[in-house]
C-alpha cells in the first residue's frame, strides 16, 4: 500500500501513547494530521502545540475532508467517525499497519516485543543507539525522560519501536531485527489459548530478518524453535549471548534489569572498560 498518496490523515484515539507517536511522525513527514480523543491530556496538548488539530468529541463531520483514517485498537466499528468514513469511502488503517509502513522506510529497524519489559528494553536500546550518535527514530510505549516523551524523530537509517502482540498487531511489522523478551499468559481474551499466543510470536519471528530471543524463557524458545536464523540471549551459558560477571555492569539494586541489557547488547560479545563505564552512566541516568 502506498500511503504517500494520502495527504490529510485523521487519527482516532490520537491521545493514546502509540497512535500519538505515529501522528507526530506523519506530521514530520509532511502530512496534514488531525485526530480525535475524548480525553484531553498532556499528550493531546503537545500534539496541538505541534499544529495538529485535536477534536474532543467523536462526530461524523470530523472526517469530512480527510483522505485516510488511522485508528487505535480501542476504536470500535460503531464509532460515528468510522461509520461516516465508510459511507464516504475513506480508507481506514490500523495504527499497526501504518507503523509497519513507516518502518519499511528505514534500512535498519528494531522491534521489541514480549509480555513484560517492552518499554524498558525499547528505551535502553534506543538510548544505546542515541548515545552512540546513530540518531535513531524512537517510538516507546511510555514516557522516556531523555527524549521528553514517547517519540523522537531522528535520521532515516535507524528505527526502534516497541511491538505489541495484542490482536496480532506486531504481525504488521517486518523489522530487520525482532526481539522477544518473554511470553506469558496475557491477552487471552483475543488469543484464547497459550498455543495460539505462542504461534503468534512464532509468526513474528518469521517476519523478522533476524530474531533475538530469551533462551532462558521456555515459551520464547518454543516460539523460536521452527525458525533457523535466530540468536538466543540470557543468563545460561547455553545461549549464544549470556551475562558473565554481571557485577561489572550493574550493582545488586539494578540486577533485576540485567536481561534487558543482555538483549540490548547481544550484538556484542564483550564490552570494553569504556563501554562498561558508559553503560553504568546510562543506568544512573535512567534510574534518575
Amino acid at each position: 500500500m502506498d500511503f504517500s498518496k494520502y495527504k490529510r490523515v485523521h487519527c482516532l484515539g490520537i491521545g493514546g501513547i502509540g497512535l500519538s507517536a505515529v501522528a507526530e511522525i506523519l506530521r514530520d513527514r509532511g502530512y496534514i494530521v488531525s485526530g480525535t480523543d475524548i480525553h484531553p491530556s498532556k499528550v493531546t496538548r503537545h500534539l496541538e502545540y505541534l499544529g495538529i488539530k485535536v477534536f474532543t468529541e467523536h462526530k461524523p463531520e470530523n472526517v469530512e475532508d480527510v483522505d485516510a483514517i488511522v485508528y487505535s485498537a480501542a476504536v470500535s466499528d460503531e464509532n460515528p467517525e468510522v461509520i461516516r468514513a465508510k459511507e464516504l469511502g475513506i480508507p481506514l488503517f490500523s495504527r499497526a499497519q501504518v507503523l509497519g509502513m513507516i518502518m519499511d522506510d528505514y534500512e535498519h529497524s528494531v522491534a521489541i516485543c514480549g509480555t513484560h519489559g517492552k518499554t524498558t528494553v525499547t528505551s535502553m536500546t534506543s538510548l544505546i543507539l542515541r548515545n552512540a550518535d546513530y540518531k535513531p527514530t524512537i517510538l516507546v510505549g511510555g514516557n522516556l525522560p531523555q527524549i521528553n516523551g514517547n517519540v523522537e524523530i531522528g535520521g532515516t537509517d535507524y528505527f526502534v519501536t516497541e511491538a505489541c502482540e495484542y490482536m496480532d498487531s506486531f504481525l504488521q511489522l517486518k523489522p530487520s531485527i525482532g526481539v522477544i523478551l518473554n511470553i506469558d499468559s496475557d491477552h487471552l481474551d483475543y488469543f484464547k489459548t497459550m498455543d495460539n499466543l505462542v504461534n503468534s510470536f512464532s509468526k513474528f519471528i518469521g517476519m523478522s530478518k533476524k530474531c533475538y530471543f530469551n533462551g532462558d524463557d521456555e515459551l520464547s524458545t518454543k516460539a523460536a524453535k521452527s525458525v533457523s536464523d535466530t540468536v538466543s540471549f540470557g543468563f545460561s551459558s547455553k545461549n549464544d549471548f549470556y551475562a558473565m560477571q554481571s557485577e561489572e555492569i550493574v550493582n545488586d539494586s539494578f540486577s533485576g534489569s540485567l536481561p534487558a541489557f543482555v538483549a540490548a547488547f547481544s550484538s556484542r560479545k564483550k564490552l570494553s572498560d569504556e563501554e562498561i563505564n558508559q553503560l553504568q552512566d546510562m543506568i544512573n541516568k535512567m534510574r534518575g
